[in-house]
């Protein structure tokens, strides 16, 4: 099941390093605010990719563990720490919805851009329970579809087409329903429209050319509604965005 994601990532993890997308954005800045300065936290960074949340918390947590499903992110992860001197952060190679720790390992999880490649995320974040301390968070970053019914189906119709990989957007209402059925309270700290460059968004994943001209004549072709939605320009576009809080009761 989660063979395209590893594929798709694998060929991509040197990009993710240095993308703009990833590795700055104010929500890493969110994240830390969110996380506290407690540094004996041990926190877990699912679905790390090449490191960005983790390394952002390295300066308020006590231990870090970034799991990811592709090797080549684990590796790429693990590399940029150690150029960073990050010393108390470990890759690890690993699924989400088989998290392969202790219950009451973690009394931090934290998940960034990573929810709209799983295929099971009610699973995941029952695991993500299972793994946390009494009181322990969990803190989701990731982009999600309008309650719109259209402005669903148009998201997440382009987005596999750049990404065979991807899932779904999930909505905010569904990442609720997640959390709560977990046993975790359920609270949006921010929501944002994270602004990309189209050419960057493609070449990062690099979708093939005849892909890149469909997806360009969806974008070409977008009625009004859309357009708002999206702030679809010329060379660019938004993903609704949102910062996403829980507490293990």
């Amino acid at each position: 099941m989660y063979q395209q994601v590893q594929k798709q990532f694998g060929r991509a993890a040197e990009a993710y390093t240095t993308s703009p997308a990833f590795a700055e954005g104010e929500d890493l800045v969110w994240l830390v605010e969110q996380a506290g300065p407690d540094l004996h936290t041990i926190a877990l960074d699912l679905g790390t990719g090449a490191g960005h949340a983790s390394f952002a918390l390295a300066r308020c947590a006590g231990h870090i563990i970034g799991l990811d499903i592709t090797p080549q992110m684990v590796q790429a992860a693990s590399r940029n720490a150690g150029e960073r001197n990050i010393a108390h952060f470990r890759g690890s190679v690993g699924n989400a919805e088989h998290l392969p720790f202790p219950d009451e390992s973690f009394s931090l999880v934290v998940c960034r851009y990573t929810g709209h490649h799983f295929h099971n995320p009610a699973r995941v974040v029952r695991e993500v329970a299972r793994v946390l301390t009494a009181g322990g968070r969990l803190l989701v970053v990731d982009n999600t579809s309008p309650e719109d019914p259209a402005a669903d189906r148009w998201i997440n119709t382009v987005e596999v087409l750049r990404d065979p990989s991807h899932v779904r957007e999930w909505s905010q209402r569904e990442w609720r329903q997640y959390f709560q059925e977990a046993g975790l309270s359920f609270a949006v700290t921010h929501t944002w429209l994270k602004m990309l460059e189209f050419d960057d968004w493609v070449a990062r994943q690099q979708t093939p050319p005849a892909q890149v001209k469909e997806l360009k004549a969806l974008f070409a072709a977008a009625p009004p509604q859309i357009r708002d939605t999206f702030a679809i320009e010329p060379d660019s576009f938004g993903l609704l965005t949102r910062l996403m809080a829980g507490r293990k009761q």
